[in-house]
């Protein structure tokens, strides 16, 4: 049991450096990346995440912008591609169909669909300290009890 423990652990840790050029389709998976993955790691963010208006950190040099298309990131050759539930999916498809790993990121819409969100993003990228914290946080975050809800205004 403890092999099994231990091997399942060295495979867990091993994710995180797996990946050496990650690509995204999504611009807040983008937003992830280059907040939480080491900028060498980063192969292609979406052509919005250039906008001062929508990023919120800086663009490591020589990363690839992409319009989302499964040709431009094919000549990238990453290891992997990160996409949002609904957008670029004709791209992601094409993608798998020629053999790259692509990963869906379900989008989130409550507390509890981002703590989804983000076991799906520990599951791509291994463990990353800032993803562990913020984990870490939503979880504490939704294990305290609920304040039953009082409007405060009422609008007709």
């Amino acid at each position: 049991m403890k092999k099994l423990f231990l091997l399942t652990l060295i495979l867990a840790s091993a994710n995180a450096t797996a990946y050496t050029r990650i690509a995204s389709l999504n611009l807040c998976i983008d937003q992830i990346l280059l907040n939480w993955v080491a900028p060498q790691k980063i192969a292609s963010v979406t052509w919005l995440s250039a906008d001062d208006h929508y990023r919120r950190a800086p663009l490591p040099e020589g990363v690839y912008l992409n319009r989302g298309r499964a040709e431009e990131l094919l000549r990238l050759q990453p290891d992997l591609v990160l996409v949002g539930q609904y957008g670029a999916q004709r791209a992601a498809r094409r993608l798998r169909n020629l053999g790259i790993k692509v990963m869906d990121i379900p989008d989130a819409y409550s507390l509890q669909q981002l703590l989804q969100q983000l076991d799906a993003l520990q599951s791509a990228l291994g463990e990353l300290p800032r993803l562990k914290v913020e984990k870490q946080q939503l979880q504490q975050l939704l294990a305290k009890p609920e304040a039953p809800a009082q409007a405060t205004a009422l609008i007709l």
